[in-house]
């Protein structure tokens, strides 16, 4: 068999050697491509439920509570487990911030907190006859004794 490039011989230990060195070039450069100029899906969609101007004048408002409070009791890791979740933990280590993957979700929610602000915990419930009823828990931004935005927890529905 005739070769078109002759090229001097490698072992098999070099060879798998580069091609680990260039699986983990591509994978670097593929995360950092994916984190910079494609949007994350954000899977914590649901916590960001407006309620409407009546639901929200049946919401209960629970607690002053402080961004720190919150952020202090609520830290944790993500487990993202997706492969640019695997690489991300290689990569970049991993850390606890606050409320684990939906870090993003809540640093939307918080950036919407002005000077003046107050931030409660809430509850929302409701029933819609016997077969439908839940409830909704989370934090809510008070403005001029008004809701705003809540951000939600937990949501249960029956």
């Amino acid at each position: 068999m005739k070769y078109w490039i002759k090229s001097p011989s490698i072992s098999k230990t070099e060879a798998i050697q580069y091609i680990t060195l260039a699986l983990l070039i591509y994978s670097a450069i593929y995360l950092v491509f994916c984190e910079i100029h494609m949007p994350s899906v954000d899977r914590n969609w649901w916590r960001d439920i407006q309620l409407s101007e009546a639901e929200l004048r049946d919401t209960s408002l629970i607690k002053k509570i402080t961004v720190e409070n919150i952020e202090q009791d609520n830290l944790s890791y993500c487990n993202d487990q997706s492969i640019m979740g695997f690489f991300k933990k290689i990569l970049f280590g991993q850390k606890q911030v606050p409320f684990g993957c939906a870090n993003r979700s809540w640093l939307d929610f918080k950036s919407r907190f002005k000077p003046g602000d107050e931030l409660w915990t809430f509850r929302y419930s409701w029933n819609s006859g016997p077969l439908a009823s839940g409830y909704i828990e989370g934090f809510c931004i008070v403005r001029k004794s008004k809701i705003i935005r809540t951000w939600a927890t937990e949501s249960v529905t029956s």
